[in-house]
């Protein structure tokens, strides 16, 4: 599980399901629920990590369920809200998702003491869902809040709040705040490059996002440099799904 998380961490979410794949044969065989769950859980965020929806969703679901009843709570919590995120962000079933809002924040209730960075990440993951169903307001609530919480817990400039920052970003370009919007995703750009490195998949995502703020602001030819250098990350780290976003910006 640790080789496989450290795969993860390097935007080498192929390797780590290769990893990951003997860990969870085991967990089956052996039938060790806790184990089974957080396997569970790690190939499912793999997945989610990748793109791969629906996979993602059957394994977030099914570690949730597993841990529950386990009573593994910290990996039912998270489970649970990584599952919306999916259901969100990459399955727009969001209606379904957010029925569930209430049950997810009542296990993540049960682990606030343990890890803060837990609500944290709910409370980014709820407030894309609510923005999703049009309640812009909450959600801008929800994602401040989360990065309040996790400049707390982690300081300033982490990596994590450079993600969660990308969120409040895009709630900012809705509102017509172009300026505003390029300086986060300037921001987080450069921290995920300065973490991660400049090849990471993140680094290729946050390039995307800021080439695609710059061409609303109205600067073509800025946003075209990144946009261009954000799919050549793209491909060279093996992506297939999503070419057609970048191609449409340039």
């Amino acid at each position: 599980l640790t080789r496989a998380k450290a795969h993860e961490d390097a935007g080498q979410y192929a390797q780590g399901l290769v990893v990951l794949a003997p860990v969870l044969a085991d967990a089956e065989t052996t039938a060790y629920k806790p184990l089974l769950a957080e396997a569970l859980l790690r190939r499912g965020s793999l997945e989610m990590n990748a793109g791969e929806a629906d996979a993602a969703h059957a394994d977030l679901e099914r570690a949730t369920r597993i841990a529950v009843a386990a009573g593994h709570d910290t990996i039912a919590a998270l489970s649970a809200s990584r599952d919306l995120f999916v259901r969100a962000e990459m399955q727009q079933r969001v209606t379904e998702a957010l029925q569930d809002a209430g049950l997810v924040e009542a296990l993540v209730e049960r682990v606030d003491a343990e890890d803060p960075r837990i609500r944290s990440e709910f409370l980014n993951n709820l407030g894309i869902l609510q923005t999703y169903a049009g309640d812009v307001k909450r959600g801008r609530e929800s994602l401040t809040a989360a990065i309040e919480l996790k400049q707390r817990v982690l300081g300033e400039d982490h990596v994590e709040i450079a993600f969660f920052r990308n969120n409040l970003a895009f709630l900012k370009i809705q509102d017509d705040h172009f300026e505003e919007a390029v300086v986060d995703f300037e921001r987080a750009l450069s921290t995920i490059q300065r973490a991660l490195g400049s090849s990471h998949p993140a680094a290729a995502s946050a390039e995307y996002n800021l080439g695609w703020a710059l061409n609303l602001q109205g600067k073509p030819d800025a946003a075209a440099l990144h946009l261009r250098n954000a799919l050549r990350l793209h491909e060279q780290n093996g992506a297939t799904a999503g070419r057609e976003y970048f191609l449409m910006e340039l």
